[in-house]
């Protein structure tokens, strides 16, 4: 939408930020404008990426920050004008191969983003939200313009100045993980992190579920048969909980028909042991599998699990990852990134997983 009033928020518009300069003063301040509209009520506020008027010279390196931003924005839309082409294809093999993992990575986050997209919906919550939402009496938070919360379990600090090797992010209290190495870190600090051209800060927060699904290429090819869940478990988050909302992504009101899925995940640590519930709710919808292929993928498991459990029955940790990827109610324990992960049938009979250490 171009425009819009007082109470246009009723209506679900999906507005942008304008015809913004392809620029680094264009880039900038993008992520506070998507806040300030997200807490007016326009949850699907999102910007040209990579820009749309002036700089004649296209900038690989501002587009590239453009675009990893843009991964975690409501909507993916690269843009652009005349002389200078939307698409990473036309801009040669550096910028490809970089935003390659970036653009697989958005639609691996299907799952959790069209959770997202259902809380809206329900609630009003915007998808892109400010710091300050985890701890209002922070008043650092309140006024952080670069860093923000995609959902639950993201925070996510954009680039936006060309040539750094570094970036800061303004963490609040509470254990992070960076999303791409695993690395743990405490918050209640601005703190530094190490940056190159492939990489913006991005982190998760302890106790996060993180659904996701293997690579595609269009929407249309997503289904839920085959699901990954990541569980980012850590000592100081003894209670925690999730959700993945399903339909089948063209029916009207589906919640108002019952015609969709709410998978909950719930999260219980103790010294020695890890429990995860499963529950349903919902009816039927067209397409809905009986049974999910789930992979789920423990982070920060500092030690192989002695024993664990679905619905009571023993699943084996084995050794080798070979095994493990033609296995089926099997774990193994990935060591060198400290993951433990274990593939097991998903349905509505699946009740809990029990990890025993």
């Amino acid at each position: 939408m171009r425009a819009g009033s007082l109470g246009s928020q009723r209506f679900g518009m999906v507005p942008w930020t304008g015809d913004v300069d392809r620029s680094w003063g264009g880039l900038k301040p993008q992520v506070e404008l998507a806040l300030q509209m997200g807490l007016f009520g326009f949850g699907w506020i999102h910007s040209d990426l990579g820009g749309f008027a002036g700089g004649e010279e296209f900038d690989p390196e501002l587009y590239i920050r453009w675009l990893q931003y843009g991964v975690f924005q409501p909507v993916y839309r690269p843009h652009a004008q005349e002389h200078i082409a939307p698409e990473p294809v036309f801009h040669g093999s550096e910028v490809v191969e970089t935003l390659r993992p970036w653009l697989e990575l958005r639609y691996r986050l299907l799952p959790y983003n069209y959770t997202l997209a259902y809380q809206h919906s329900q609630t009003g919550m915007p998808l892109m939200r400010p710091l300050f939402f985890l701890d209002e009496q922070n008043l650092a938070l309140r006024d952080e313009a670069n860093s923000y919360l995609w959902g639950d379990a993201f925070l996510v600090a954009p680039v936006t100045e060309p040539g750094v090797r570094s970036w800061p992010v303004h963490l609040p209290k509470g254990v992070w993980f960076d999303f791409f190495t695993g690395e743990r870190i405490e918050g209640g600090a601005v703190v530094t992190r190490p940056v190159n051209l492939d990489t913006i800060p991005v982190l998760v927060k302890a106790g996060s579920f993180i659904p996701m699904t293997d690579a595609i290429e269009r929407t249309r090819d997503y289904h839920s048969k085959a699901l990954t869940l990541h569980y980012y478990a850590d000592a100081s988050v003894s209670e925690s909980q999730g959700e993945l909302f399903e339909d089948d992504g063209v029916t009207v009101d589906a919640v108002a028909k019952g015609q969709y899925e709410l998978l909950r995940f719930a999260a219980s640590q103790q010294q020695k042991q890890l429990t995860l519930n499963f529950s349903r709710e919902g009816g039927d919808y067209t397409g809905r599998p009986a049974s999910r292929d789930l992979t789920l993928v423990l982070h920060n498991q500092r030690g192989k699990a002695r024993k664990v459990y679905l619905d009571g029955r023993y699943i084996p940790i084995v050794a080798q990852p070979q095994r493990f990827a033609r296995g089926q109610n099997i774990a193994w324990y990935d060591k060198a990134n400290k993951q433990l992960h274990i593939k097991v049938p998903l349905t509505a009979e699946t009740k809990q997983l029990q990890l025993r250490y």
